[in-house]
């Protein structure tokens, strides 16, 4: 780049290193260390063929020749071990041969290594595709994989199948290396940038080096971008008439989803299986697996998790080169905790996992009343109200930043409630008339557009008008009334929260007329008989 001889003089320096750690046809690890293995033959090899002079090349060769002779079988292996990387280096060395001195047999090799490193590929926890670093022949001569995968596993098997493609002219390659360039995205730490060196220890690793990065800067720029609306635009609660709900109450609706707003800025064309980093940073806190789904475009399109670790998740999708739009459906970090109704307001508390911006809310009100106002934490927003299958739905355009929100809704009331279906009865039965001493219960039906806070039972039995609450029973109200000997006049009163009073009218219950019993009468119709058969003889008798 600058045709600076420095630069050159080192590289010369370095080959005659290279050159010098090299014993029994094979390069040592370092000055210091005899050990050998297949990566350090690959890239001293293809250090020397790229800057090397003639006879530097000359050993490079020779240096490959003796890997391939003592280490390729199916692939290459170390010790009955098939690295990832290690093939994926060779591979790609031996192509760089195969340029160098057009020697067909550094082609065929390179060839035949890409594919056993491709066909070697897995399905890495079921989620992401990705490259085992190493598999081992078992007593039943399969493979058994080791999923203790790095990105130096991932982004050296791309360059050594887009290597392979050039030289072969085969696009199955390029297809492949990019299937996989799509999967080093599990590595991208989309919060901070830079790619990570593996998850090596249960998936808790987050520690970075210089290599994969730097072989990533080389290769290609970084992959996307993920901007992310800092709010969310839905939330929906379904309120009761009811002072007593609460978030245990059966009866609360509470659909705290949300639509979160995200794009993707690609620098490149991805298709297929597009792999996104962790799921907090589309949905701001971890949700269950598979609870969310994505609009791209207004098309559905599933979200398929990592089910090991629940973090990373892909779509089935392609990306264009620059902004992608997405939408994505995620449980809200908040929900309903209670709420508590007065004579002129609705009050809504919302607790939060965290805080999080709604830019839009509906409040849907089983109360049929006249909304006249909406507060949040204090401070008078913007609403609109309308009725919708029977529920007054409250529309909150503006962003709410729910934060242990309290929301009040003011209301005003003047319908009066409902009285009917008054009914008198004892021992269980209904009843019309009082039998005397017998106890009498009054029930009835009391509703009301918005709540029902008292009904009264009033009863007048000739000492004056005394009254009773009469008590909730869930289809109604019911009073004891009492047991009398005489007649008794009742009627109900039904007050609403706002104030607003029905009466029923007046009832009177009269006493029962008792009948005689049926033998009573025979007994007197019997004597009365004798009365007059008595007269009777008495009259034969006296003389006339």
């Amino acid at each position: 780049v600058t045709n600076d001889s420095k630069y050159l003089h080192r590289s010369e320096d370095v080959s005659t290193m290279i050159i010098s750690m090299r014993s029994n046809s094979f390069f040592k690890t370092s000055s210091k260390n005899d050990n050998v293995d297949i990566k350090t033959q690959a890239i001293a090899s293809f250090a020397l063929l790229k800057y090397g002079n003639d006879s530097y090349k000359q050993i490079a060769l020779s240096v490959l020749n003796a890997t391939i002779d003592e280490y390729l079988n199916d692939g290459y292996n170390q010790s009955g071990r098939y690295y990832a990387i290690d093939n994926a280096m060779m591979a790609f060395a031996t192509a760089e041969a195969y340029e160098v001195t057009e020697d067909e047999s550094f082609k065929n090799v390179s060839e035949r290594t890409a594919k056993f490193l491709f066909n070697m590929s897995i399905i890495f926890y079921g989620t992401f595709i990705c490259v085992a670093p190493f598999v081992e022949k078992n007593e039943t001569g399969f493979f058994a994989s080791d999923y203790n995968t790095t990105m130096l596993d991932q982004i050296w098997s791309y360059i050594a199948l887009m290597k392979t493609a050039d030289i072969t002219g085969n696009s199955s390659y390029k297809d492949n290396a990019l299937w996989i360039s799509d999967a080093m995205l599990i590595f991208w730490d989309f919060n901070n940038g830079g790619f990570t060196d593996g998850f090596t220890d249960g998936f808790t690793s987050v520690n970075k080096t210089f290599e994969p990065n730097a072989l990533t800067v080389i290769i290609f720029e970084t992959p996307v971008t993920i901007s992310l609306e800092n709010f969310y635009s839905g939330v929906s609660v379904v309120l009761p008439k009811s002072i007593y709900a609460s978030s245990a109450n059966p009866f609360v609706s509470s659909r705290c989803y949300c639509v979160s707003n995200f794009t993707i800025n690609a620098n490149k064309v991805m298709s297929n299986k597009t792999v996104f980093g962790a799921l907090s940073k589309i949905s701001f806190y971890n949700v269950s697996y598979g609870d969310a789904f994505c609009f791209k475009e207004n098309e559905e399109i599933n979200l398929y998790f990592d089910s090991v670790t629940g973090k990373y998740f892909f779509l089935p999708t392609n990306l264009t080169k620059g902004i992608n739009r997405f939408q994505s459906w995620v449980t809200l970090p908040i929900y309903f905790l209670n709420m508590s109704i007065t004579h002129d307001a609705i009050i809504v508390n919302f607790g939060r996992y965290e805080p999080a911006f709604v830019n839009y809310t509906e409040l849907f009100l089983e109360s049929n009343v006249t909304v006249t106002g909406v507060s949040v934490d204090g401070e008078s927003i913007y609403f609109s109200a309308s009725l919708e299958e029977g529920y007054i739905k409250i529309s909150i355009n503006e962003t709410i930043k729910y934060n242990n929100t309290r929301v009040i809704i003011n209301y005003s009331d003047n319908e009066k409630p409902r009285i009917d279906d008054v009914r008198f009865t004892s021992n269980g039965e209904e009843i019309s008339e009082i039998v005397p001493y017998k106890e009498i219960w009054v029930e009835c039906n009391a509703e009301d557009n918005n709540i029902v806070e008292t009904v009264v039972l009033f009863y007048n039995n000739g000492s004056g008008w005394r009254s009773k609450n009469m008590i909730p029973t869930g289809d109604g109200y019911r009073a004891y009334l009492g047991a009398f000997d005489r007649d008794v006049e009742v009627y109900i009163n039904a007050t609403d929260l706002s104030g607003n009073t029905c009466q029923s009218q007046i009832y009177i219950l009269k006493v029962k007329k008792e009948q005689p019993a049926n033998y009573l009468v025979f007994y007197v119709l019997l004597m009365l008989l004798l009365i007059a058969a008595v007269i009777v003889l008495i009259l034969r008798k006296v003389p006339k």
